[in-house]
Order: C-alpha cells, then structure tokens, then sequence
C-alpha cells in the first residue's frame, strides 16, 4: 500500500469538458432569454392596464371637474335666488306693515266716527 504505485490519475479531456461547458452556458443563455421574454411580456401587460387606468381615471377626474362646475352653478343660481327671495320677502314684509298701519289708522278713524255718531255734539 505505501510503496506500491498509485493509479495513475486518468487525463482529463479537455475538449469534451469545454464542449459540456458551452452546452451549459448555451442552456443558461436560452433559459435567460425565455426568462427575459416572460418578464418583458408581463411588464408590457402591467404597462398596458396602467395606460387603460390611467385614461379611465382621468375621464372620471374630467367628469368630476365638470359636475363640480355645474354644482357650483347650480350654487351660485341658488344664491341669487335666495338674495331675490329674501329682497321679496323684506318687500312683503314692508308692505304688510304699511297695510297694519291704515288698518289700525283706519280702525282708530273708525271708532272716533263711531264715537262721534253716538255722542252728537252739542252746538
């Protein structure tokens, strides 16, 4: 065992184990391409619903803006006719106070004819 001749240690073949290296990195070179392609196919899809959400939300937004606009409108429309409402009201007002005032001056006028006519004055 000591002294006897080891085996000797077999040459390797230098070629074939380049040519299996070149198949490896052929193997690896393919799957990373196939790898690559998936990817890019995904990130064109993820790309594609981002450009249709995009559009759909900035018709949501434009929609939005223009029902602000009209209920901004629509509030101002309501202003005006809220000041005329209440420019009738303190009209009506003015003028139901000025009738109470010939009501009233003319019940007064009323009671002293009354008067006068139960009591007549002595010449």
């Amino acid at each position: 065992m000591l002294g006897e001749n080891p085996e000797p240690i077999p040459r390797r073949n230098w070629s074939e184990l380049r040519e299996w290296g070149n198949i490896g990195i052929a193997a690896a070179a393919l799957l990373l391409s196939i790898v690559s392609f998936w990817v890019t196919l995904q990130v064109s899809s993820i790309e594609d619903y981002l450009r249709s959400e995009i559009g759909r939300r900035n018709f949501e937004l434009n929609r939005l803006s223009d029902r602000a606009s009209q209920l901004e409108e629509i509030a101002h429309k309501r202003e005006t006719l809220l000041q005329e409402l209440d420019a009738a009201t303190v009209s009506a007002l003015t003028s139901v106070s000025d009738a109470q005032l010939k009501i009233s001056d003319a019940e007064t006028r009323l009671r002293e004819v009354q008067f006068e006519a139960g009591h007549p004055q002595q010449p």
